[in-house]
């Protein structure tokens, strides 16, 4: 009966001991797999070491991307505020720099074709009031001073359709800020002296200089003209008014040639002494 006792307890042990451990392996099969100190490191590891592709390239290409937006082909012009002018806009610009050219010197040319015909008209009147001429003498003369008049007003006119025609295309070019063409330079690609900028400065200052010797007989005669018909007792005090204005607008005139001929007169000296400097010979301004 003991024996029997046993056996029994013995088989119950067993049984016990084969639940407990089918309940553990139960137990580790539905344990949540969890990351280690060592998984976290590794994962960190392996994202900050990677490399983009091109990374390391990706500044020095965009400062050559700059390089080449500031000035793509080396010789394009470039604006006030640093950006590239439109090719476009450089054509339109040199179609604008052609144009001023010419207009200004029709300006120029018509305006001293005028002034002139105006000295022309008085070196007539002046023999036209010599006395001891004959009939014929004196009809010629008056005839030619006719002309002379006729052709003084379509001159005036000329002259200042010219001049609004100039300042039109200078307000235009203010507009589009355009720069007129700067002439030859002083000196060549290789440093030497540029004969042809001197050529060019020579003959501008000359042209002023005699510009400004026209204008001062032109307004002289101005003045004398106006004297005279102030004298005139048979005037009214309107006109004498208006002729004393006149004459003393003229007079200013005399007074800005005379300071413009000394000017262009003292501009050729030290264009000259330049020159002389500079190794320029002095046939280049014969």
């Amino acid at each position: 009966m003991k024996g029997f006792c046993r056996y029994i307890s013995l088989a119950l042990a067993l049984c016990w001991c084969a639940f407990a451990v089918s309940a553990q392996q139960t137990e580790v099969r539905k344990r949540t797999p969890r990351l280690t100190t060592e998984d976290v490191v590794t994962t960190r590891t392996s994202k900050t070491t990677e490399t983009p592709v091109n990374t390391v390239d990706e500044p020095s290409k965009k400062a050559g991307d700059a390089v080449k937006s500031a000035n793509p082909k080396g010789d394009a012009k470039v604006g006030a505020d640093g950006q590239e002018v439109p090719e476009k806009n450089n054509a339109a610009e040199k179609v604008w720099r052609e144009q001023i050219a010419r207009a200004r010197e029709r300006a120029e040319a018509t305006e001293r074709a005028a002034e002139e015909a105006e000295l022309r008209i008085t070196e007539l009147r002046n023999s036209l009031s010599v006395s001891g001429q004959d009939a014929k003498s004196h009809n010629a003369l008056a005839e030619e001073m006719d002309r002379a008049g006729k052709q003084l007003a379509e001159l005036k006119n000329q002259a200042r359709a010219a001049k609004a025609e100039l300042q039109k295309l200078l307000e235009e070019g203010r507009d589009k800020e355009f720069t007129e063409a700067s002439g030859p330079k002083a000196t060549t690609n290789d440093g030497k002296a540029n004969a042809d900028y001197y050529k060019a400065r020579y003959a501008k200052l000359q042209q002023a200089l005699n510009d400004a010797q026209r204008r001062v007989q032109l307004y002289e005669n101005r003045v004398r003209s106006l004297n005279e018909m102030i004298t005139n007792p048979n005037r009214d005090r309107f006109s004498g008014a208006q002729l004393q204005q006149d004459r003393d607008e003229a007079q200013q005139k005399v007074e800005e040639a005379r300071t413009a001929y000394d000017k262009a007169q003292a501009d050729l000296d030290k264009l000259m002494n330049e020159a002389r400097a500079a190794g320029i010979p002095p046939g280049v301004f014969r």
